[in-house]
C-alpha cells in the first residue's frame, strides 16, 4: 500500500507533466520566430550584408544549428506530449 497511488494522482502528475512539455513546446515556437524576426530585421537595417560572403556563411550556419536544435527539441516536447497523453488514456478514472 505504500507504493499505491491513486489514478486520480497518477492522472494529476501527468497533466503537470503535460503542460510543461505543452510550455517547453509553445517557448520553443516563440524562440524559432524571435530568431527569425531578428533575421529579418537584420536584412531590413541592413545589419547584415547579404553581398558580404563571409558574413552570410556565418549567418547561414548560425541559423542552420539554432533552428535545427529548436526543430529538434520542438519534436522530442511533442512526442513526450503524445507519450502522456497515452499514459492519461490507459488509467481508469
Amino acid at each position: 500500500m505504500d507504493n499505491y497511488i491513486s489514478d486520480k494522482v497518477k492522472k494529476n502528475l501527468l497533466d503537470l507533466n503535460y503542460n510543461k512539455y505543452l510550455q517547453y513546446f509553445n517557448t520553443s515556437i516563440i524562440l524559432l520566430f524571435t530568431y527569425i524576426i531578428a533575421l529579418m530585421v537584420g536584412f531590413i537595417t541592413r545589419q547584415i550584408n547579404y553581398n558580404n560572403l563571409g558574413q552570410m556563411i556565418m549567418v547561414a550556419v548560425v541559423s542552420i544549428i539554432v533552428i535545427s536544435v529548436l526543430l529538434l527539441l520542438m519534436q522530442k516536447f511533442r512526442g513526450h506530449q503524445r507519450m502522456i497523453f497515452n499514459e492519461i488514456r490507459k488509467l481508469r478514472i
